[in-house]
């Protein structure tokens, strides 16, 4: 996989998008027409309800549990 010519806030080098990478690499196999969703869309397209926020609840929750333990 590629880098970009960019460095998150520690200095790593920022790799580019796997799936516009795995994209490109069927299209240079294969003579097809692939299509691309940008998966944010998909996301942000729906909307929220009351089990969205119960779920980010419970994974905030153990994400401090996780940072905490070690």
């Amino acid at each position: 996989m590629r880098t970009m010519d960019q460095q998150d806030a520690w200095r790593n080098n920022l790799l580019q998008d796997v799936d516009l990478w795995i994209s490109q690499k069927i299209q240079q196999k294969m003579a097809i027409k692939l299509k691309y969703t940008d998966r944010t869309y998909m996301i942000l397209s729906i909307p929220s309800n009351a089990s969205d926020n119960v779920y980010c609840i419970l994974l905030a929750h153990n994400a401090i549990n996780v940072d905490m333990a070690g």
